[in-house]
């Protein structure tokens, strides 16, 4: 996955916590995306961390370079999805 690749597929992430951020109280997720260099190569960075009622219950960082960072992204999409699929039932 190249780095523009991955950038694209993390703005669908940061829509979804902005949903949740906007909706819920007792919810908050929070993502950054930073670019590294390191020995020539650029590469990103995202961090992402899930709080219920003041209290981290998620978090994961990780790199575009990751061997499996499609599948990383999929199962954050998918943790963000259950928590909007939660608030749309009690909206």
């Amino acid at each position: 996955m190249t780095n523009q690749d991955f950038r694209v597929k993390t703005l669908g992430l940061f829509a979804k916590a902005e949903f949740i951020n906007e909706n819920i109280d007792f919810a908050k997720a929070e993502i950054n995306l930073s670019l590294q260099t390191s020995k020539g190569e650029n590469y990103y960075i995202i961090s992402i961390s899930i709080y219920e009622c003041n209290t981290k219950v998620h978090y994961i960082t990780f790199t575009s370079a990751a061997y499996n960072a499609l599948d990383l992204l999929r199962d954050i999409s998918d943790l963000l999805d259950n928590y909007i699929e939660g608030i749309r039932e009690v909206i």
